[in-house]
């Protein structure tokens, strides 16, 4: 219903301008309706939250020119509009795009920092960590479905990247060093050792330098 409420509000110019006035005259300025993008986490995220905030604006619109609304158009766009009226009215509704906007707010927080100009390698690692906690605690029943489909995108994801690659970028991130691998055969010296000189032998096509293991123990005293 949520997408249909932003379409209908989208085709109708003179109820954007009416909300505009509802806005000015209540809090001072106006919020635009945000049209979600299909393969574009942070538009959804800010079109459900953008529409929260215009929920009482919204809820004025309607009390105030509900009778106006239903007038105009043929048969088909009246159809449209009260089935958007009836969105509005509905507190059911608000309570769902309230849950998917809160869903949502993990998944466009990573999704802006790995879009970002500064983002590096060990931001990937970490921000699937951080959608994993996230969603694996989530314990209400209406959002399981939802949340088990994120975590099997995230173990998808996460399977198909070249995970040495990430998991080195943390390791030798001073802030981080082994501190998120504690106690698994990755972080003692062998396992360390070997992982490195994969990666030095994938990118030079060489064996791995004596420096390199040298610089390891001295970096992971």
């Amino acid at each position: 219903m949520t997408k249909e409420l932003i379409t209908w509000l989208h085709s109708k110019t003179h109820v954007l301008a009416i909300l505009c006035e509802i806005q000015m005259a209540t809090i001072g300025k106006t919020l635009a309706v945000l049209r979600a993008m299909l393969t574009h986490w942070l538009s959804h995220y800010l079109a459900y939250r953008c529409l929260l905030e215009l929920q009482t604006a919204l809820k004025l619109l309607v009390t105030k020119h509900e009778h106006d609304l239903m007038s105009n158009g043929d048969v088909r766009s009246c159809r449209k509009t009260e089935t958007a009226i009836n969105t509005i009215k509905n507190v059911t509704s608000w309570h769902t795009m309230a849950q998917w906007k809160t869903l949502l707010e993990s998944i466009s927080l990573m999704t802006n920092i790995h879009q970002a100009a500064q983002a590096r390698p060990e931001h990937i690692v970490i921000s699937f960590g951080f959608l994993h906690c996230c969603y694996s605690k989530v314990e209400n029943a209406t959002d399981l479905a939802a949340c088990t489909a994120v975590l099997a995108s995230i173990k998808c994801c996460w399977g198909q990247c070249d995970q040495e690659v990430f998991i080195a970028a943390v390791i030798v991130n001073p802030s981080y060093k082994i501190s998120l691998f504690q106690k698994i055969p990755l972080t003692t010296c062998a396992g360390l050792a070997a992982l490195f000189r994969c990666l030095w032998n994938c990118f030079y096509s060489l064996d791995a330098p004596l420096d390199l293991y040298t610089g390891l123990y001295e970096w992971f005293p």
